[in-house]
């Protein structure tokens, strides 16, 4: 495959595939919150559209293959994301008050199971997804060496409960460094931080 990482353009992306693309980093956790897929997906095309949002197209990338988007990553440095948390409520208003007011107590209980502490100089990918027709075929591998070639320092969340993504990042030298969990309807679900760290300069695009 010939990859193309390129920054998100709403005119020259399909911004429902993006969109559908960043529900599936993790569909479990991320439906809690944003609600089941088809709705999610609705949001996060506004959300891409808001700038401020964690979600917004500042911070997206889509990687393109003979002109079709195989993959997307979504991610900001620590004060980057420190600085949009800050704005949740406002952000968060452009999906509507009902969905503001409904998603507050699962919002803030779903803040125990993600990584809470990210350095300014720590990139943080919320979203790190290969298309399902193109799993298996060396996407995902060649999207960590993307990301991890222009940051030194990487943290990111991994579903406790999805071992196949926890092996592709141990792969790529990350380690467990702490663990997030909460319980839900008797269930206990969250994340793992794990961390990937280089001694190398962050390159600016």
């Amino acid at each position: 495959m010939n990859l193309l990482f390129e920054p998100y353009d709403p005119q020259g992306h399909d911004p429902t595939t993006v969109a559908r693309l960043i529900f599936e980093a993790d569909p479990q956790l991320t439906s809690l919150v944003m609600g089941p897929e088809d709705k999610a997906v609705s949001r996060f095309k506004i959300l891409l559209e808001t700038e401020g949002s964690p979600w917004s197209a500042s911070r997206t990338t889509v990687v393109v293959n003979e002109g079709k988007v195989v993959g997307v990553i979504v991610g900001s440095y620590g004060d980057e994301r420190k600085e949009a948390d800050s704005k949740a409520m406002q952000w968060g208003r452009a999906l509507g008050l009902r969905w503001l007011l409904g998603s507050i107590r699962m919002g803030m209980k779903m803040v125990n199971a993600v990584t809470k502490h990210v350095a300014s100089d720590e990139y943080y990918p919320l979203a790190l997804t290969v298309h399902e027709e193109c799993r298996g075929k060396g996407v995902g591998s060649e999207m960590m060496r993307w990301i991890l070639d222009r940051h030194p320092k990487v943290v990111i969340d991994v579903n406790i409960n999805k071992d196949d993504a926890i092996r592709f990042y141990r792969r790529h030298g990350f380690e467990i460094v702490e663990e997030n969990t909460i319980m839900h309807k008797g269930e206990r679900i969250g994340n793992y931080s794990m961390k990937n760290e280089k001694d190398t300069p962050r390159i600016e695009d």
